[in-house]
């Protein structure tokens, strides 16, 4: 819910989570140790839209 995701859709953005290795905007292998390479979920503050999976770091450089 605070993503904006629908329960159906709660499932597949799970699984496409799961997957993903790398950032989208930096292309680094997520980290689990290193606080900067942790994975989330980046999504738009004013719509809720999730936009993509990437890394700690990218997350908070991103305006807007």
């Amino acid at each position: 819910k605070r993503y904006g995701v629908r329960t159906d859709d709660w499932d597949g953005l799970y699984e496409y989570y799961l997957l993903q290795t790398h950032c989208w905007i930096c292309n680094k292998l997520f980290n689990f140790e290193k606080q900067c390479n942790r994975k989330v979920i980046d999504h738009d503050h004013k719509t809720g839209e999730v936009r993509y999976i990437c890394c700690s770091q990218c997350n908070l450089n991103i305006v807007s």
